[in-house]
């Protein structure tokens, strides 16, 4: 059996032979009679393209009224802007060829130089100031400690960033500005690093030397923080993380699991989330017990009294992270994109 390669030698062997006896088989061309007289036409010569042009131009051009009128027809065809529409009409009231020329060349450049500001201001991605990025880390660690988040991996840079326009912080790009994607990007940059800061804090409490939730508490929440509050419900958020770091849940699945805890105990209802995370709380003060030491730093801190939680007395940009963390989605695993709060 003939190979591939050998088929193909074949047919381009008889493609060739087919060619050069059909060569053989066509009759010469005539001889093309040559002109002595310079004067007379060569019916064998093809006009110059400028004759062509000629030929196809109109014989008659537009006056000045002519072509105003058709450009006016035509342009309420056209929907344009009222500068550009100006320039339009400008163009058409110019009776010298020349000068139109020059107009249409220089509306040209300016186009250009429109659409390159365009390019360049797309290709240059939206930075904060040294000012808002502070801002920003200090809501960003502020809703990750918070009772009332309501999901950590879900859309949290938007309630950030409500939160921080509620809160009337300055410099933040326009709600429907291309910088609000370079906004969005910065915000879950800082969640990111701060989410795994929170998990290393408590994962790290897990091992000796072994922190009670008292003295995990002093811990995060310096790092956090500006506040020196214990809440309850601070312990019960940080002993659910501490339940599920226990859990050797795969890394990249950390936080969707416990999102899905928490989707759980919202659906069960107010009575057992509460009564799920007491418990929760209750069983992590028997594992990881405090110390015997009624001096120590982390009981004279907490004291076992709660500090209040927020409320109307609370700073304004508390009180609004608070309400936007409520509000949060919960979104897939990275399946990131433009989201809204809940109602």
């Amino acid at each position: 059996m003939s190979s591939l390669l050998q088929i193909s030698c074949r047919r381009q062997q008889q493609v060739r032979a087919s060619t050069n006896n059909n060569s053989e088989n066509i009759p010469s061309s005539p001889s093309i009679p040559s002109s002595s007289n310079m004067d007379s036409p060569n019916p064998f010569s093809t006009p110059s393209t400028p004759s062509l042009i000629s030929a196809l131009l109109p014989r008659t051009q537009y006056t000045s009224a002519q072509r105003a009128a058709f450009g006016l027809r035509a342009l309420k065809q056209v929907k344009l802007g009222e500068p550009t529409e100006r320039l339009f009409k400008r163009y058409l009231e110019t009776e010298k060829q020349e000068e139109r020329d020059v107009l249409q060349f220089l509306y040209t450049l300016e186009a250009v130089d429109l659409i390159s500001g365009l390019l360049e201001h797309r290709g240059q991605e939206w930075q904060p100031s040294s000012e808002l990025l502070k801002k920003i880390r200090k809501f960003v660690k502020a809703i990750l400690i918070l009772p009332d988040i309501r999901y950590y991996a879900g859309a949290v840079e938007v309630a950030v960033i409500q939160a921080m326009r509620d809160s009337g912080v300055a410099q933040l790009p326009d709600a429907d500005s291309d910088d609000m994607d370079g906004l969005k990007s910065t915000v879950a940059r800082q969640l990111t690093l701060d989410r795994s800061t929170l998990k290393s804090l408590v994962k790290r409490s897990m091992s000796k030397p072994v922190l009670d939730m008292a003295s995990l508490a002093v811990q995060i929440l310096s790092k956090f923080s500006g506040s020196k509050t214990h809440t309850l419900g601070l312990y019960q958020r940080l002993s659910l993380i501490r339940y599920h770091l226990g859990k050797n849940h795969p890394v990249d699945k950390f936080w969707a699991e416990v999102d899905s805890e928490l989707d759980e105990l919202h659906k069960a209802g107010p009575t057992e989330y509460v009564m799920a995370l007491q418990a929760c709380y209750d069983d992590d003060m028997i594992k990881f017990p405090g110390p015997s030491d009624s001096d120590s730093e982390a009981v004279r801190v907490h004291a076992h009294k709660f500090g209040d939680e927020i409320g109307d007395t609370s700073p304004k940009w508390l009180r609004m992270l608070s309400k936007n963390a409520k509000k949060i989605h919960r979104i897939d695993v990275g399946s990131r994109g433009h989201h809204s709060l809940g109602a």
